[in-house]
């Protein structure tokens, strides 16, 4: 408990003193941050902090998936570039996808409230994304069904972080309109459970990870009632949608 609460007073001193980060391309990125537990509440501001950090932020969005809580309650920053969102149902992750949609960027990023990420890896791996867009770009996935993180590799499934270009988002869309016609159950199941499978055939290539410094994750990642992919019915819901996409790809 003491380390873990260390862990978190270093990531909230890091957020206050890191510097700005810039890209020289200027690209125009939308920053999309969710929050669904209240044990994470307290990392939403110094995470929000080290994405306003990142000048070539152009919008960062959270969207408070929780209808119990007022998410308000829990930020102070105020920034012309920040929009915080309390939605009046419970949503599930794959629910920002449906916000970035309305966005008029070039680039998106979308976070976990549970991955302590600096302004520096934001700008690392939104410069691998501006470098190769052609694939989506993240720092954790599996491979073979193996979970690797903050290594420079292709892997078959994104999870926790992902960049993505317009083009993407769009596929993305494609491939859940299709999923919706054939298996109304599976569609269902994307939000909650199961958006980084589609978002991971998007593009022309496998997603890439990257290393990008020291990592520093909340306490909570595996934690049961509070991560997602703890869920009892999270494998069963994520193999329907596995099953969903194939027939889609394969037709």
């Amino acid at each position: 408990m003491i380390k873990n609460n260390l862990n978190w007073l270093v990531y909230v001193l890091k957020s206050w003193v890191a510097r700005n980060q810039y890209l020289a391309d200027n690209p125009r990125v939308t920053a999309l941050l969710a929050s669904y537990h209240h044990e994470r509440f307290r990392n939403l501001q110094p995470i929000i902090r080290s994405i306003l950090k990142c000048q070539f932020i152009s919008e960062v969005i959270l969207s408070n998936h929780n209808p119990e809580f007022d998410i308000r309650n829990w930020i102070s920053i105020r920034d012309e570039r920040l929009l915080i969102l309390n939605q009046p149902v419970r949503r599930g992750p794959g629910y920002c996808w449906e916000l970035a949609k309305n966005e008029n960027s070039d680039y998106y990023l979308l976070i976990d409230d549970d991955f302590f990420i600096t302004p520096l890896q934001i700008k690392k791996l939104t410069q691998h994304l501006t470098d190769e867009p052609d694939v989506i770009h993240g720092i954790t996935g599996h491979y073979n069904s193996v979970y690797y993180q903050n290594v420079d590799m292709e892997v078959n499934r994104l999870n926790q972080i992902y960049a993505i270009t317009r083009a993407h988002l769009d596929e993305y869309f494609q491939y859940l309109e299709k999923i919706r016609a054939i298996d109304p159950d599976a569609y269902n199941s994307v939000e909650p459970f199961a958006h980084e499978i589609i978002l991971s055939k998007t593009g022309n290539g496998k997603p890439r990870i990257h290393y990008v410094g020291n990592l520093i994750r909340c306490a909570t990642v595996r934690k049961p009632g509070v991560a997602i992919h703890q869920n009892k019915d999270f494998l069963s819901e994520q193999i329907k949608v596995v099953n969903a996409l194939k027939t889609v790809m394969h037709n």
